[in-house]
C-alpha cells in the first residue's frame, strides 16, 4: 500500500498567454494577461510533490500552452514524474506547428497521452 495521496485530476496552468481573444474565456486570458512559467523554476518542487501524490489525470493548459517556449519541457517533465498518469494537453490547436516533436511523443505514449482541441466560443479573434 502506498503512502501517497491520490488525486483524480490535477491541472498545470503553464502560461497566461493566448493568441486568441475569446469573449467568454474561462481562464480570463481575453484580459491580456501575460507571462509563462518555466519547468526549471518548478521542477524541484514537483519532484517533491511526485513523491507524495498519485494523480489519475493531469491536464496541461493555459492560455494557449503551446505558446510557452518551455512547453515540451513541461510535457516531458510531467510525464517523467507521473509515469502512470493520463496526460491531456488542452489547446486551441492553432499552434501545433510550433512543436513538431509532440506528435511522436504522444504516439510513443498513446495509452496515456491525449490532445484535446478546444474552443471557448464561436467568435474567436486572433490577437493583433
Amino acid at each position: 500500500m502506498s503512502n501517497k495521496y491520490i488525486f483524480d485530476r490535477l491541472e498545470f496552468y503553464i502560461t497566461n498567454v493566448c493568441n486568441l481573444n475569446c469573449n467568454n474565456c474561462n481562464r480570463f486570458n481575453n484580459f491580456a494577461f501575460a507571462g509563462h512559467q518555466t519547468w526549471s523554476d518548478y521542477a524541484d518542487i514537483y519532484k517533491e510533490w511526485a513523491k507524495l501524490l498519485d494523480i489519475d489525470k493531469i491536464s496541461i493548459l493555459g492560455g494557449e500552452p503551446m505558446l510557452n517556449p518551455d512547453f515540451m519541457s513541461w510535457v516531458n517533465g510531467i510525464r517523467e514524474l507521473w509515469t502512470n498518469s493520463e496526460i491531456q494537453i488542452t489547446t486551441n490547436g492553432s499552434q501545433l506547428n510550433r512543436h513538431p516533436e509532440l506528435y511522436d511523443f504522444i504516439a510513443a505514449n498513446a495509452d496515456k497521452m491525449f490532445l484535446q482541441i478546444n474552443f471557448h466560443g464561436l467568435e474567436q479573434k486572433e490577437k493583433v
